[in-house]
């Protein structure tokens, strides 16, 4: 081994529980067997099949053997979580092999959960801003009873503000660009479902029964002014100072972005352009043509 396994175990016990809780979520992707190891097979089919990677003949077994301690031709968790303090370290090519799999695969994960976050934010802020326009709708059931034209008015700013959020989320993360997605970020969408109940309120009747709750449900003690912006979730980084400045910069990017879309997306209205759901469609498009193919086998 190029490293030292003492003083790697010792750095061990010094990892942060967040840091090892990734890190277990992630060892748990890739034993596919669920027996507790990771085997070149186990390794190549998550490369191959979820990350789009193409190893080269012979690449993957080295990945294996570079840390398989105790010889058995696999990867169990003590061995994984040395590798990846090793790493963390500069040590055994941080850059390379098993452990840039294993760091590029949390990173996306990581970032379809703060996007994910960004969209609950939204919808929750957004409802909550317009809850007394529908706090005459007896029912969610479009079927039942007139529809004030009021309701799908607020429908279709809902929709034009939540396509201008999603582009600017999705580009903040460089997850995607108007209707191109980065691969790895639609596996882990699509295998968690993560933005399948944002997606969904921009349809009528998922809508409808949205504003339906929330008008019904109690209003709390928060101030109005804790709606007029929606939250933008911390970004991730091991750095004190640099978390603090992260912090800052993505607080007057929200503020920035949330005034940007209530004025882009009414100019548009005004001249008879309306913003049009150009990246949640595709972004749907995407998620279901996935789905089907894994419904009928196909790669």
């Amino acid at each position: 081994m190029s490293y030292n396994r003492e003083v790697i175990a010792k750095h061990c016990a010094t990892v942060p529980a967040d840091v090892k809780n990734k890190w277990i979520m992630a060892f748990n992707e890739f034993d596919v067997m669920k027996n507790g190891v990771i085997t070149a097979g186990e390794l190549e089919q998550v490369m191959t099949q979820n990350l789009k990677m193409s190893p080269a003949p012979g690449e993957v077994a080295a990945m294996i053997a570079a840390v398989d301690h105790d010889n058995d031709n696999a990867v169990n968790y003590e061995e994984f979580e040395m590798m990846m303090v090793a790493a963390g370290r500069g040590t055994n090519g941080g850059k390379l092999g098993f452990s840039h799999v294993v760091t590029r695969f949390i990173r996306m994960t990581d970032i379809a959960g703060l996007v994910t976050e960004e969209c609950k934010g939204f919808v929750e802020q957004f409802c909550m801003r317009h809850r007394d326009k529908f706090a005459d709708l007896v029912s969610p059931d479009v079927t039942q009873g007139e529809q004030k034209p009021a309701w799908f008015d607020t429908y279709k700013i809902f929709c034009e503000e939540a396509e201008l959020m999603m582009q600017n989320a999705l580009m903040l993360w460089g997850a995607a660009t108007m209707k191109n997605f980065d691969e790895d970020f639609l596996d882990v969408v699509g295998d968690t479902g993560m933005l399948d109940n944002f997606l969904k309120y921009t349809e009528y009747q998922a809508f409808l029964e949205k504003m339906h709750a929330t008008a019904q449900a109690p209003l709390g003690d928060a101030h109005p002014a804790v709606y007029e912006c929606t939250p933008r979730p911390e970004t991730p980084c091991s750095h004190g100072g640099t978390q603090k400045r992260l912090a800052q910069l993505d607080r007057q990017l929200a503020m920035l972005d949330y005034q940007r879309n209530q004025i882009l997306a009414e100019r548009r209205r005004l001249v008879g352009c309306e913003v049009q759901p150009v990246t949640t469609t595709a972004l749907k498009r995407e998620l279901e043509m996935r789905r089907w193919k894994e419904d009928v086998g196909n790669d």
